[in-house]
């Protein structure tokens, strides 16, 4: 009877343990978190893989910059992630950053707190920036929001959300020769594809960025322009992966 109980209580302290150990695998990025990090202000000295826990109070774009010191003086790559506040990760790679250049990472963010990761051998730094932007896009062609001539219209891509969602927007044209649209981007080195739709004309066509991406698209032709396009900004080839902010404008 007592080598039952005693096999019972071997037991039920081995199942506590394995509970115990999958709550601390579950906590992952929160579990290592470093506490209290700043907007524009420079963490350093780390290495390994290490969290910093953030809160964004707003819809924006979040740029991260890390690097490593080398002994020589010299700057080198450091590689940097970002996860949600369940810790899940919201990019599925590993994305280089340098000081070189002020070269960045963006990301699309709601509202929320995020957990920024950074890898490195040794002697690594990091900061972050966060910008506002007020989106007001379509989800549908249907549902596509008008941008008037010469007028900025800036959007997000979230990080973490569908691959197939996309930004609708519209413009009317009116006896026009021809018209321009300029498309500037940042983003996590994914690419964002923007595709421009006239169903009056027949034209259809798709521009695929890569990485951050400043571009302007012209339409010419020999009749004069009139009616509706139709503007989608989408991850291209549905990839979740990529994330950014954009602004639009045509003339």
């Amino acid at each position: 009877m007592k080598t039952e109980r005693s096999f019972l209580r071997k037991g039920l302290l081995v199942l506590v343990c394995g509970l115990l150990l999958a709550m601390l695998m579950g906590m992952g990025v929160q579990a290592a978190t470093y506490k209290g990090m700043k907007e524009g202000r420079t963490y350093g000295r780390f290495s390994g893989t290490n969290y910093f826990r953030i809160n964004v109070k707003r819809s924006g774009c979040l740029s991260i910059q890390a690097y490593r010191r080398l002994s020589s003086g010299a700057t080198a790559k450091a590689s940097v992630g970002l996860y949600n506040s369940r810790g899940k990760a919201v990019d599925k790679y590993w994305r280089p950053t340098s000081k070189k250049n002020n070269y960045a990472v963006y990301y699309g963010v709601k509202k929320g707190t995020y957990y920024i990761a950074m890898k490195g051998s040794s002697g690594c730094y990091i900061k972050y920036k966060f910008t506002s932007v007020s989106e007001n896009s379509g989800s549908t062609r249907s549902k596509s929001k008008t941008i008037a001539e010469n007028a900025n219209r800036n959007g997000i891509l979230t990080a973490g959300e569908s691959g197939s969602k996309s930004d609708w927007y519209k413009i009317r044209v009116v006896n026009r020769s021809s018209i321009a649209l300029y498309f500037d981007s940042l983003n996590n080195g994914g690419k964002i594809a923007v595709q421009v739709y006239s169903p009056r004309l027949r034209f259809n066509k798709t521009y695929v960025s890569t990485g951050d991406w400043a571009k302007r698209f012209s339409f010419s032709s020999g009749k004069k322009i009139r009616g509706m396009f139709y503007i989608r900004v989408y991850r291209y080839q549905n990839n979740s992966a990529t994330s950014g902010a954009y602004t639009l404008r045509w003339t």
